[in-house]
C-alpha cells in the first residue's frame, strides 16, 4: 500500500507499473487519476472508523497520525505495506522493503 493522495501532490511518483508509465504526476494527470489507479490495477482504500479506531490503539510508541493509520489499515485489511522507514517494523504488519 502506498499513499496515492501523498505521490499525487508531491509529483514524485516516478513508476512504471505494466502498461501505466507513471511519469511526474500533473494537472492534467489529476483529471486521469481514476483511470490510472484501474490500469495499474490499484484500489482506493477508504478510512474507516474501525481503521481510525485500530490506529488510535496500536501498542507501539510510534506518534506519527499517518504512519500510524498506514500500519492499521496494512493491518485490519491484511495489505503489505511497502517502506523502508523502521517505525513499520513492529510485527503487526507484513513489510515489504
Amino acid at each position: 500500500m502506498i499513499s496515492g493522495l501523498v505521490a499525487l501532490q508531491l509529483g514524485k511518483l516516478l513508476l512504471n507499473i505494466g502498461s501505466v508509465n507513471f511519469q511526474r504526476l500533473n494537472r492534467s494527470s489529476i483529471a486521469q487519476y481514476a483511470q490510472l489507479l484501474a490500469q495499474a490495477q490499484f484500489w482506493e482504500l477508504h478510512i474507516t472508523s474501525a481503521h481510525a479506531l485500530r490506529a488510535g490503539n496500536l501498542p507501539i510508541k510510534h506518534r506519527d497520525p499517518f504512519d500510524r493509520m498506514i500500519m492499521a489499515q496494512g493491518e485490519l485489511e491484511n495489505i503489505p505495506i511497502i517502506t523502508y522507514d523502521r517505525a513499520f517494523n513492529t510485527g503487526l504488519i507484513q513489510i515489504i522493503p
